[in-house]
């Protein structure tokens, strides 16, 4: 899979870009640079791994990355359901939140927002629903 799809672009996102593609869709490119862009701050800050797949499973569990700014009070989650998985739902406790605060959640695909707590968000977490392989979420949280 390349880069065609939002799935196949978060996989290689990182805080440089190095494309080997040509994207035929314009719109869908300035799309996801503009998410690159907009992301490669949160990068130079604290990152966890949530969940992922290991050895010769990582095409078979969803995964969940972390990045965030502690200082602000924002960072977003990055999660993942790959070809061969079929978890449909996926929980991701986020981490390094203050507990007593308030964060927006704002999922950038879907358009949901919902409010949590520091303690909702990293002890019972965030539930993701996938509806199929090959999906990715790109999720934000600010603190209110």
């Amino acid at each position: 899979e390349g880069c065609e799809n939002e799935y196949g672009f978060r996989a290689f996102m990182g805080s440089g870009l190095t494309m080997g593609v040509i994207l035929q869709d314009r719109d869908f490119a300035e799309k996801m640079m503009n998410e690159i862009v907009y992301n490669r701050e949160y990068m130079l800050h604290d990152f966890y791994i949530l969940t992922q797949g290991y050895g010769g499973n990582t095409n078979a569990e969803n995964a969940g990355y972390e990045y965030h700014i502690p200082e602000q009070g924002r960072g977003y989650l990055v999660c993942f359901r790959p070809s061969l998985s079929g978890e449909q739902f996926t929980t991701f406790k986020l981490k390094g939140l203050e507990a007593e605060a308030t964060y927006v959640v704002r999922n950038a695909d879907t358009g949901e927002t919902h409010e949590f707590t520091g303690e909702e968000l990293m002890t019972l977490g965030m539930e993701v629903e996938f509806p199929r392989a090959q999906v990715s979420h790109m999720i934000y949280f600010d603190k209110k």
